[in-house]
């Protein structure tokens, strides 16, 4: 079990086979918090796109920087992304052309300055957390 110190300046870990023992397995003194960037892939997905959008915005934990890459989509899906991305900084536009969704979400990791990537599509839900 892997667990910080009351300080939250250490990572300890407990060895399986004596519990009473720990030890140290990083310092985290100068460590900063890792980017996290939110890749979401879109195409004709307007309606379901706001729901994820006020999952994300629930999250106790918010990435750094939010992608929204939309397909070339039949409905409204990138005036929607458009609206969001107005009113957070965190959030960037990739608008592609005819694609599939691995190339819209390859493009998004092409756009990200973030250490770790999150990838979903506009038609998932998040719990809140």
């Amino acid at each position: 079990m892997t667990q910080r110190s009351p300080s939250s300046r250490f990572i300890t870990t407990k060895k399986p086979h004596d519990p009473d023992k720990t030890r140290t397995i990083c310092d985290t003194t100068g460590m900063r918090a890792p980017k996290i960037a939110l890749i979401v892939t879109i195409k004709n997905d307007a309606e379901t796109l706001l729901d994820l959008r006020h999952d994300v915005e629930a999250q106790s934990l918010q990435p750094s920087e939010v992608i929204l890459s939309v397909a070339k989509s039949s409905d409204q899906s990138l005036q929607v992304a458009q609206e969001w991305s107005k009113a957070s900084k965190q959030v960037q536009v990739v608008d592609l052309e005819q694609v599939n969704r691995s190339v819209g979400r390859n493009q998004g990791v092409l756009v990200s300055r973030a250490d770790l990537l999150v990838f979903t599509d506009a038609g998932c839900r998040f719990d809140p957390t």
